[in-house]
């Protein structure tokens, strides 16, 4: 048992020295307006080839850069994962993006946030995903939200739904089948993360 114990200690910390290995050169900043091309292909791919978003059809840059100023307006943080350049030669590189915006527009809700996360596909399960989601967690505790929910498509999405439940994120529901894509339907699954003070104490009056 001890053996066994200390062979997947030792997984863990390779695994965990791995990550930040290949994550050593990713840099996560604000986002700005010339991000936004980058921030389109890599959403694009998954309009096209997941259910972790249910729209179906691409959107345009135009639509992109609507989106993206009127939740920069909003005063709403949002972060690309960038991969710093090896040399002059490269320019750098957006691997990922991940923002947040109200869960609701109605006013009692301005204090609970929905995260959105996305990732170049290549850039899965190297760390990157962790680092853009505390940034985020931690710009929205500044600001002074409350909660942060997480609106996951497909059950199946083990990569983000153990992504958001490694930042403390708690498994609320699933609804079931309340989606359909690529002639399947699929479930949606919520979890939520209580930040800052959460609910025990009344925010002032100019938070957030």
């Amino acid at each position: 048992m001890l053996t066994t114990y200390k062979k997947r200690s030792a997984a863990f910390r390779l695994e965990r020295h791995r990550l930040e290995m290949d994550a050593g050169n990713i840099v996560i900043r604000e986002a700005v307006v010339d991000d936004v091309k980058a921030i389109c292909e890599i959403y694009g791919h998954y309009v096209r080839e997941s259910v972790a978003t249910f729209e179906e059809v691409v959107p345009t840059l135009d639509d992109m850069l609507s989106r993206f100023n009127s939740l920069k307006a909003d005063g709403m943080p949002y972060f690309v994962a960038e991969q710093a350049a090896v040399d002059n030669s490269v320019s750098p590189v957006i691997v990922g993006y991940c923002y947040a915006g109200l869960y609701r527009t109605r006013s009692a809700y301005r204090y609970t946030l929905e995260d959105s996360i996305y990732l170049d596909p290549n850039y899965r399960a190297r760390g990157v995903g962790s680092m853009l989601l505390r940034r985020l967690i931690d710009e929205s505790t500044k600001r002074g939200f409350r909660q942060m929910i997480a609106v996951i498509g497909g059950s199946d999405n083990l990569g983000s739904i153990k992504l958001h439940e490694r930042l403390g994120f708690k498994h609320k529901h699933i609804l079931y089948s309340v989606g359909l894509k690529f002639e399947k339907w699929v479930d949606v699954v919520t979890l939520q993360l209580e930040l800052g003070e959460g609910s025990t104490s009344i925010p002032t009056q100019n938070q957030p």
